[in-house]
Protein backbone atom coordinates (compact mmCIF):
# COMPACT_ATOMS: atom_id res chain seq x y z
CA UNK A 1 0.00 0.00 0.00
CA UNK A 2 2.93 2.55 0.94
CA UNK A 3 4.49 1.50 -2.59
CA UNK A 4 1.26 2.33 -4.22
CA UNK A 5 0.80 6.04 -2.33
CA UNK A 6 4.66 6.87 -3.40
CA UNK A 7 3.55 6.02 -6.91
CA UNK A 8 0.48 8.02 -7.17
CA UNK A 9 2.06 10.87 -5.50
CA UNK A 10 5.26 10.79 -7.89
CA UNK A 11 2.70 10.35 -10.76
CA UNK A 12 1.21 13.68 -9.65
CA UNK A 13 3.80 15.50 -9.36
CA UNK A 14 4.67 14.89 -12.73
CA UNK A 15 2.16 16.60 -13.94
CA UNK A 16 1.66 19.35 -11.61
CA UNK A 17 5.08 19.95 -11.13
CA UNK A 18 6.21 23.92 -11.18
CA UNK A 19 9.12 23.44 -13.11
CA UNK A 20 9.98 25.15 -16.33
CA UNK A 21 9.52 21.88 -18.26
CA UNK A 22 5.92 21.10 -17.12
CA UNK A 23 4.91 24.26 -17.89
CA UNK A 24 6.34 24.65 -21.01
CA UNK A 25 4.99 20.96 -21.93
CA UNK A 26 1.27 21.22 -20.02
CA UNK A 27 0.98 24.75 -22.18
CA UNK A 28 1.90 23.09 -25.50
CA UNK A 29 -0.76 20.06 -25.01
CA UNK A 30 -3.12 20.31 -27.56
CA UNK A 31 -5.92 18.44 -25.86
CA UNK A 32 -6.23 19.98 -22.78
CA UNK A 33 -9.75 19.24 -21.54
CA UNK A 34 -13.06 17.09 -22.87
CA UNK A 35 -13.80 20.81 -24.63
CA UNK A 36 -10.35 20.32 -26.85
CA UNK A 37 -10.82 16.59 -27.45
CA UNK A 38 -14.37 16.83 -28.89
CA UNK A 39 -13.07 19.30 -30.89
CA UNK A 40 -10.02 16.96 -31.85
CA UNK A 41 -12.20 14.22 -32.86
CA UNK A 42 -14.38 16.42 -35.43
CA UNK A 43 -11.60 18.48 -37.03
CA UNK A 44 -12.10 21.45 -39.79
CA UNK A 45 -16.00 20.33 -40.07
CA UNK A 46 -16.07 23.01 -43.14
CA UNK A 47 -12.85 22.11 -44.71
CA UNK A 48 -13.05 19.99 -47.76
CA UNK A 49 -11.59 16.73 -47.80
CA UNK A 50 -8.99 15.62 -49.98
CA UNK A 51 -8.83 11.64 -50.55
CA UNK A 52 -5.84 9.70 -50.45
CA UNK A 53 -5.26 5.77 -51.75
CA UNK A 54 -2.37 5.61 -49.26
CA UNK A 55 -2.03 5.07 -45.63
CA UNK A 56 -0.96 7.67 -43.82
CA UNK A 57 1.96 7.71 -41.25
CA UNK A 58 3.43 9.77 -38.48
CA UNK A 59 7.57 9.79 -38.58
CA UNK A 60 7.63 6.72 -40.83
CA UNK A 61 5.11 4.86 -38.54
CA UNK A 62 1.62 3.44 -39.54
CA UNK A 63 -0.98 5.39 -37.99
CA UNK A 64 -2.62 2.28 -36.53
CA UNK A 65 0.66 0.53 -35.94
CA UNK A 66 1.71 3.39 -32.87
CA UNK A 67 1.73 2.02 -29.43
CA UNK A 68 3.99 2.94 -25.92
CA UNK A 69 6.38 0.23 -27.68
CA UNK A 70 6.26 0.97 -31.26
CA UNK A 71 7.08 4.47 -30.40
CA UNK A 72 10.00 3.31 -27.87
CA UNK A 73 11.69 0.84 -30.74
CA UNK A 74 11.32 3.72 -33.40
CA UNK A 75 11.55 7.28 -31.24
CA UNK A 76 13.66 6.02 -28.76
CA UNK A 77 12.61 7.80 -24.89
CA UNK A 78 10.31 10.86 -24.96
CA UNK A 79 11.57 14.11 -24.39
CA UNK A 80 8.79 14.41 -21.85
CA UNK A 81 5.37 12.82 -20.47
CA UNK A 82 2.40 14.62 -18.95
CA UNK A 83 -0.36 12.86 -17.66
CA UNK A 84 -3.38 14.66 -18.04
CA UNK A 85 -5.39 12.53 -15.48
CA UNK A 86 -7.07 15.62 -13.97
CA UNK A 87 -8.80 16.75 -17.16
CA UNK A 88 -9.41 13.36 -19.04
CA UNK A 89 -9.19 10.42 -17.48
CA UNK A 90 -5.96 8.21 -18.16
CA UNK A 91 -4.81 10.84 -20.43
CA UNK A 92 -0.99 10.59 -21.17
CA UNK A 93 1.08 12.38 -23.59
CA UNK A 94 4.32 11.44 -25.25
CA UNK A 95 6.43 14.50 -26.42
CA UNK A 96 9.45 14.39 -28.76
CA UNK A 97 11.94 16.89 -30.18
CA UNK A 98 13.36 17.61 -33.34
CA UNK A 99 15.28 20.72 -35.08
CA UNK A 100 17.07 21.36 -37.95
CA UNK A 101 18.68 25.08 -39.08
CA UNK A 102 16.35 27.34 -37.33
CA UNK A 103 13.15 24.92 -37.65
CA UNK A 104 11.82 23.38 -35.11
CA UNK A 105 9.37 20.29 -34.33
CA UNK A 106 7.31 19.50 -31.35
CA UNK A 107 5.56 15.81 -31.53
CA UNK A 108 3.01 14.72 -29.19
CA UNK A 109 1.28 11.24 -28.84
CA UNK A 110 -2.28 11.33 -27.34
CA UNK A 111 -2.97 7.89 -25.42
CA UNK A 112 -6.44 7.44 -23.52
CA UNK A 113 -6.64 4.42 -21.21
CA UNK A 114 -2.61 3.17 -22.92
CA UNK A 115 -4.69 3.29 -26.44
CA UNK A 116 -4.02 5.91 -29.31
CA UNK A 117 -5.98 8.23 -30.24
CA UNK A 118 -4.33 11.19 -31.70
CA UNK A 119 -0.81 12.81 -32.90
CA UNK A 120 0.14 16.52 -33.59
CA UNK A 121 3.86 17.75 -35.37
CA UNK A 122 4.06 21.45 -34.40
CA UNK A 123 6.43 23.37 -36.49
CA UNK A 124 7.68 26.52 -35.97
CA UNK A 125 11.20 28.55 -36.17
CA UNK A 126 13.13 31.00 -34.53
CA UNK A 127 12.50 33.54 -37.45
CA UNK A 128 8.39 32.47 -37.78
CA UNK A 129 7.27 30.34 -40.35
CA UNK A 130 6.57 31.82 -43.77
CA UNK A 131 3.87 32.04 -46.33
CA UNK A 132 6.55 29.91 -48.58
CA UNK A 133 7.29 27.28 -45.74
CA UNK A 134 3.71 26.67 -45.27
CA UNK A 135 3.00 26.29 -48.57
CA UNK A 136 6.58 23.87 -48.94
CA UNK A 137 4.43 21.55 -45.88
CA UNK A 138 1.03 21.24 -47.67
CA UNK A 139 3.27 20.79 -50.65
CA UNK A 140 4.82 17.60 -49.35
CA UNK A 141 1.64 16.03 -47.53
CA UNK A 142 -0.46 16.80 -51.01
CA UNK A 143 2.77 15.00 -52.97
CA UNK A 144 3.84 12.48 -50.12
CA UNK A 145 -0.16 11.42 -50.03
CA UNK A 146 -2.25 12.00 -53.14
CA UNK A 147 0.38 13.69 -55.60
CA UNK A 148 -1.70 16.82 -56.65
CA UNK A 149 0.27 20.03 -56.78
CA UNK A 150 -0.97 23.25 -54.38
CA UNK A 151 -2.52 25.89 -55.96
CA UNK A 152 0.19 29.05 -56.21
CA UNK A 153 -2.63 31.57 -54.96
CA UNK A 154 -3.61 29.71 -52.29
CA UNK A 155 -4.06 31.87 -49.14
CA UNK A 156 -5.20 29.41 -46.74
CA UNK A 157 -3.05 26.88 -45.07
CA UNK A 158 -5.22 24.17 -43.73
CA UNK A 159 -6.00 21.35 -45.06
CA UNK A 160 -7.60 17.80 -44.57
CA UNK A 161 -6.29 14.84 -46.23
CA UNK A 162 -8.77 11.50 -45.49
CA UNK A 163 -6.75 8.34 -46.56
CA UNK A 164 -8.27 4.42 -47.60
CA UNK A 165 -8.72 3.80 -43.93
CA UNK A 166 -10.41 6.82 -42.54
CA UNK A 167 -7.24 7.91 -40.81
CA UNK A 168 -7.24 12.33 -41.19
CA UNK A 169 -4.43 14.37 -41.48
CA UNK A 170 -5.47 18.26 -41.00
CA UNK A 171 -3.66 21.02 -40.46
CA UNK A 172 -4.08 24.22 -38.45
CA UNK A 173 -2.44 28.03 -38.71
CA UNK A 174 -2.70 29.91 -36.16
CA UNK A 175 -0.04 30.97 -33.78
CA UNK A 176 1.95 28.16 -34.34
CA UNK A 177 1.38 25.69 -37.18
CA UNK A 178 0.12 22.21 -36.89
CA UNK A 179 -0.27 18.91 -38.63
CA UNK A 180 -2.41 16.94 -36.92
CA UNK A 181 -2.88 13.04 -37.33
CA UNK A 182 -6.56 11.56 -36.17
CA UNK A 183 -6.62 7.72 -36.40
CA UNK A 184 -9.50 5.93 -37.45
CA UNK A 185 -9.52 3.21 -34.91
CA UNK A 186 -11.16 1.43 -32.28
CA UNK A 187 -10.56 3.70 -29.65
CA UNK A 188 -11.08 6.96 -31.21
CA UNK A 189 -14.79 5.76 -32.89
CA UNK A 190 -15.35 4.89 -29.69
CA UNK A 191 -15.22 8.12 -28.21
CA UNK A 192 -16.80 9.83 -31.32
CA UNK A 193 -20.09 7.57 -30.48
CA UNK A 194 -19.31 8.56 -26.55
CA UNK A 195 -19.59 12.47 -27.86
CA UNK A 196 -22.43 11.66 -30.24
CA UNK A 197 -20.23 13.38 -33.23
CA UNK A 198 -20.57 13.52 -37.10
CA UNK A 199 -17.16 13.01 -38.23
CA UNK A 200 -15.47 12.31 -41.27
CA UNK A 201 -13.82 9.32 -40.21
CA UNK A 202 -15.76 6.73 -42.17
CA UNK A 203 -15.57 4.28 -44.57
CA UNK A 204 -14.80 4.48 -47.89
CA UNK A 205 -16.34 3.11 -51.38
CA UNK A 206 -12.94 3.16 -52.50
CA UNK A 207 -12.35 -0.10 -50.87
CA UNK A 208 -15.57 -1.59 -52.09
CA UNK A 209 -15.10 -0.85 -55.61
CA UNK A 210 -15.35 -4.17 -56.95
CA UNK A 211 -18.89 -4.31 -55.32
CA UNK A 212 -19.79 -0.95 -56.41
CA UNK A 213 -19.25 -1.41 -60.00
CA UNK A 214 -22.26 -4.04 -59.91
CA UNK A 215 -24.61 -1.46 -58.39
CA UNK A 216 -24.17 1.70 -60.10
Amino acid sequence: MKIRFFRRLKRKLRFSSKSHGSRYYFQQNVIKDMADLKLTLNPLPKTKVVESDKSFLFNEIPLREITYKTLKAKRGSPAYILWNDEQIPKHRVYFYREHFGSYKFLMQYHFIEKRFVFACNRISSHNGLTNSDKEEIIRQLLTKYTGLEIKKSKSNFEVKLIDKEGNIIFTYDSVYFLVNYLPNNENTRHLIKEFGLETEIRESLSNHRENLKDLI
